[in-house]
């Protein structure tokens, strides 16, 4: 599958966003042992994570650079329904397009991302790391780190201003 084609998220934890957290991010996320583990922990946990969306996938609805919610709580994707699930290194994000179970009685989903023509390979219910419950576009999380930190946009000079607005313009019609 050509590496544009599937749109992908990298763990950014919910932290502090350095250098240095995003490089141990990286190093968890680019290796199938360190992935699988870290899956299972959020899986077992129950817990919501935050994942920054990479590639073209998912275009129009997800762009890339978007941050996702997942809820990694034990519960059944729906056709519809944009799942992160687990496919060697990669933490892929994708909607449902069917729901099955093969002759054994285990669970699969086929998913497909937005701007792709074909499904992707089944996917075991293992797999699945979580389902989508949120999206911030690009601009969004910037617009929530300024208020993170308590920084009033009135203060930015005119032109940064201006653009800022204008970037939020556009993250709203995506």
């Amino acid at each position: 599958m050509p590496a544009s084609s599937t749109t992908h998220a990298r763990y950014q934890g919910g932290g502090p966003h350095s250098p240095i957290h995003q490089a141990a991010a990286a190093f968890i996320t680019r290796d199938p042992a360190r992935l699988t583990a870290l899956c299972a922990l959020w899986r077992s946990s129950g817990r919501e994570v935050w994942v920054t969306l990479q590639g073209s996938s998912m275009v129009p609805n997800i762009v890339p650079g978007s941050r996702l919610l997942l809820s990694c709580r034990p519960a059944p994707p729906e056709v519809g329904m944009a799942v992160a699930y687990r496919r060697g290194a990669e933490l892929i994000v994708h909607r449902v397009v069917a729901v099955a179970a093969d002759p054994s009685g285990k669970g699969f989903i086929v998913c497909r991302g937005d701007a792709n023509g074909y499904n992707d390979s089944p996917v075991r219910m293992e797999d699945v790391v979580g389902i989508v419950v949120e999206i911030r576009p690009p601009t969004a999380w910037l617009m929530a780190r300024l208020r993170a930190r308590r920084m009033a946009i009135r203060t930015l000079p005119g032109p940064a201003l201006r653009l800022l607005l204008a970037a939020c313009r556009i993250g709203r019609r995506t």
